[in-house]
């Protein structure tokens, strides 16, 4: 009796699904397994966990294993991680109502990732909070990256955003081609979310330069706005 049910499951096998009848550029052989359940005896409750083994994708060994879990209103991710080649990317925690969520990336080829993109990069991330205007904290790391006729020979970031919305960022880059050579480059941002600095130093191949902006965002319109001083 379907009225009497509480919950539901259901299981999906892949076999040998290959992504490039729909994309040309992403030919592979897809094998693993999904499986579901979800709950309404009480609160909504819900899961979903997979396993992507004995793959490969573009040519490259993929495999990929984790969890998505629900109660109410409360969204979760547990222990996902992708493994493409020698790339890996790991992310780990709550989604929803707020943010408690833990993002790894560790690239010696950036090309195992997208077909466009070289490089290696590496990148950890803790984010909590609203999602209008979470904490992070964030440090990384870049080298030899290219997309297109963009270039970076090699770049670090370090970030924070406070609870208080303090804002403490930098960057810097060398070797740099956007189109217009820098042999290096530097941004800073400091201060409060509705109120921060922004400071880029830049050496470009036609000489040195400096420039500050003020800006400042809106949390509830989620808009930023700014001007040079």
């Amino acid at each position: 009796n379907w009225q009497q049910t509480q919950q539901a499951q259901a299981t999906l096998r892949l076999r040998h699904i290959n992504p490039g009848r729909l994309q040309k550029d992403w030919p592979g052989d897809l094998n693993g397994d999904v499986e579901a359940q979800v709950s309404w005896a009480g609160p909504l409750q819900y899961w979903a966990r997979w396993q992507l083994k004995d793959s490969q994708l573009r040519q490259l060994p993929i495999r990929s294993e984790g969890q998505l879990q629900g109660q109410g209103e409360v969204l979760s991710l547990s222990s996902v991680s992708l493994r493409s080649g020698q790339s890996v990317v790991k992310l780990d925690g709550q989604l929803l109502p707020s943010l408690a969520l833990k993002a790894d990336l560790d690239s010696q080829q950036l090309n195992d990732l997208w077909p466009d993109l070289s490089g290696q990069a590496e990148l950890q991330a803790d984010i909590r909070g609203d999602w209008r205007l979470p904490q992070l904290q964030a440090q990384g790391r870049a080298k030899d990256v290219r997309l297109g006729a963009l270039s970076l020979g090699q770049g670090s970031l370090n970030a924070e955003v406070s609870a208080s919305g303090a804002i403490n960022a930098s960057a810097s880059v060398q070797d740099l081609n956007v189109g217009y050579q820098f042999a290096e480059a530097e941004l800073q941002i400091s201060g409060q979310a509705g109120d921060h600095q922004i400071r880029i130093v830049a050496d470009g191949e036609h000489g040195r330069g400096e420039l500050q902006l003020q800006g400042a965002y809106d949390e509830q319109a989620l808009s930023w706005q700014g001007g040079l001083q």
